[in-house]
């Protein structure tokens, strides 16, 4: 979400955007990615989604002298965003920090390192992306990775290859018949969608692809995958209440995890489980097997405190009417 191409299908949703990037004598050392979302009355925020809190430096690993500045340097965003949010009317910025797979989750923010205390204030708030996501490392073989699955995940994966259940990847004109089923798992499931037309652009960039499953003519699943850095992330996924009993999920995931490997790349990102809020889907995530990792979750750095408790108290009973 902070690539060049979620930018640019942020624009093409009609979104405002911000890139800012700095750079010591020619070399780049940090680059972002905000996104200005608009509120009533001519007010908005500015949300910047998903940066390792190591880095918004881009080089950090690679250049020594670039962990001496990384408090500079986070200064110099922060000013930054601060002079974006006054010309933007924006009330606060919601950002959401994660950390390295490799490191150790502390469920913590310094917030000292982004503000002056008594310029502003942080607060943490609901999630925007999922806090907890499950990490499959592709490192080990197909046959270990099957043997690591719970055992009803690879007895399903199997009866889905004996009813012939048949995976391949969609052309654009295909779109339809991922939006029928994701409506479908909406209503099944109860969690809200996005319009149509977000779904259509964000299959335009070159590294979201659509997978389908089919049984006897008919599409039954559906997954909508995203293949960047060395993660390939599964974003959305549908299902059809029709022929269940095949359980055509578990071969769909298990194709494109056998997918990523072949390419190359060395995690797969189910993105998103929670016991509370999808027991389903995280118990079906699960059976997958592999590291259950855990982001600090999502934070709102208030510029106008008055403002933001108005917003606050729309938005949760917005939340509680739906």
């Amino acid at each position: 979400m902070q690539s060049w191409e979620w930018g640019e299908f942020q624009k093409s949703i009609g979104n405002k955007i911000f890139r800012l990037w700095i750079e010591d004598d020619g070399e780049l050392m940090s680059a972002i990615t905000l996104i200005k979302k608009k509120l009533l009355c001519g007010k908005s925020y500015l949300y910047w989604p998903q940066f390792n809190y190591q880095l918004p430096i881009t080089n950090y690993q690679l250049n020594s002298k670039f962990k001496d500045q990384k408090f500079e340097i986070i200064d110099l965003l922060f000013n930054e965003i601060q002079k974006i949010a006054k010309n933007e009317n924006a009330i606060f910025l919601r950002f959401e920090p994660q950390f390295g797979f490799q490191s150790k989750i502390e469920n913590r923010l310094p917030a000292e390192t982004f503000v002056q205390e008594g310029k502003s204030s942080i607060v943490k708030t609901f999630d925007v992306q999922p806090s907890k996501t499950l990490i499959l490392n592709l490192d080990k073989s197909e046959e270990d990775m099957l043997k690591a699955m719970r055992q009803k995940t690879r007895y399903n994966i199997r009866l889905s290859e004996k009813k012939g259940v048949k995976i391949r990847e969609a052309n654009v004109n295909e779109f339809d018949k991922f939006w029928e089923l994701i409506k479908k798992t909406s209503k099944r499931d109860g969690f809200r969608l996005h319009d149509k037309m977000y779904y259509q652009k964000m299959l335009e960039p070159a590294m979201v692809k659509l997978f389908l499953a089919e049984y006897k003519n008919n599409t039954v699943a559906a997954n909508i995958m995203v293949f960047f850095g060395d993660t390939v992330t599964y974003l959305h996924g549908a299902s059809s209440t029709e022929h269940r009993n095949i359980m055509a999920p578990y071969i769909l995931q298990w194709h494109c995890i056998k997918l990523a490997k072949k390419l190359g790349y060395r995690y797969y990102d189910f993105y998103g489980i929670d016991d509370k809020k999808w027991p389903g889907v995280t118990r079906f995530k699960n059976g997958f097997n592999g590291d259950k990792i855990e982001h600090p979750g999502t934070f709102d750095l208030i510029f106008n405190k008055k403002l933001y408790l108005v917003y606050e108290i729309m938005r949760k009973l917005k939340r509680f009417f739906h």
